[in-house]
């Protein structure tokens, strides 16, 4: 962790992973409607000021966090990683539930265009802290047993949006 202390990855709302629930052809009529939101900085907390200048987060963290996702899907422990922004939580859930075969398993197959998107310092009672907005886009594939067609492999491509928050200074 290279001095920073401990990290924190939690993703956020938007387009994480109602996507996944859409690339499947057996979704039928259920769809989520689409929605082209324009990225803007969300309005600060108090006591924070934004970064002059954005440093880069450790692509390892983002990597980290994109596998803990994929892996949460797979369990069907998804609900903690899910910010309290997610858009519509309880029907991807229910999605999940009554579209995803039991057998889908979720595979990252590459991890790329890593952006910060926003970023700000805050002092808590554990110290001070950087809190970074990163967007990622994930290239993924779906694999699942379909009782009529057989093996299904899906592929899809996702831009999925996290909070980094890194302490700053020593451990």
């Amino acid at each position: 962790m290279s001095g920073r202390g401990k990290t924190i990855v939690r993703g956020l709302g938007g387009v994480l992973l109602a996507v996944l629930v859409l690339s499947f052809g057996v979704a039928g009529a259920r769809e989520f409607r689409g929605i082209s939101l324009i990225p803007t900085p969300e309005a600060l907390p108090e006591g924070v000021r934004r970064s002059a200048q954005f440093m880069p987060i450790d692509p390892v963290l983002v990597e980290r966090a994109v596998r803990a996702v994929a892996k949460a899907w797979n369990t069907g422990q998804l609900d903690p990683l899910l910010g309290d922004r997610f858009e519509n939580k309880s029907r991807l859930f229910d999605t999940i539930m009554e579209v995803v075969p039991r057998d889908a398993v979720l595979r990252v197959l590459s991890i790329q265009g890593v952006s910060t998107l926003d970023q700000y310092e805050q002092t808590r009672e554990e110290g001070a802290v950087r809190v970074s907005t990163v967007s990622v886009i994930v290239l993924t594939q779906i694999e699942f047993s379909d009782p009529q067609t057989g093996f299904q492999r899906l592929d899809g491509t996702n831009e999925w949006t996290f909070r980094v928050t890194e302490r700053l200074g020593g451990g």
